[in-house]
């Protein structure tokens, strides 16, 4: 693995600023629900008014691998790997319990 930053491997692979923007947003507010459950409808309701195109829905199960991926690969169009990014963001440290989290259940499935 190279020593670019999560920033600079996405805008390597092409990623646009709002579809960057949405994954640096997205997976930290993932990480405040898996911590505290009762935010998830206010986090919903902002990412949707900050990306209107992911369509978060309050019910669904961000914390479920299956979802999380679903989400992140429809927003980008399927442009990177999430397993990769979780890696890279691991690695250095961003959003790491919740990164690990997804890779053990990646591991699983």
């Amino acid at each position: 693995m190279d020593n670019l930053t999560v920033l600079e491997w996405l805008e390597k692979e092409k990623l646009s600023e709002d579809e960057i923007d949405f994954l640096l947003t997205f997976i930290p507010n993932i990480s405040v629900i898996k911590s505290q459950p009762a935010k998830t409808v206010v986090i919903c309701q902002s990412m949707n008014k900050l990306f209107p195109r992911a369509n978060l829905k309050m019910e669904e199960n961000y914390l479920d691998y299956d979802v999380f991926k679903f989400t992140i690969q429809k927003y980008i169009v399927n442009k990177i790997s999430v397993k990769e990014l979780l890696i890279r963001m691991s690695a250095q440290k961003i959003c790491k319990p919740l990164c690990d989290y997804f890779l053990q259940s990646e591991i699983r499935n």
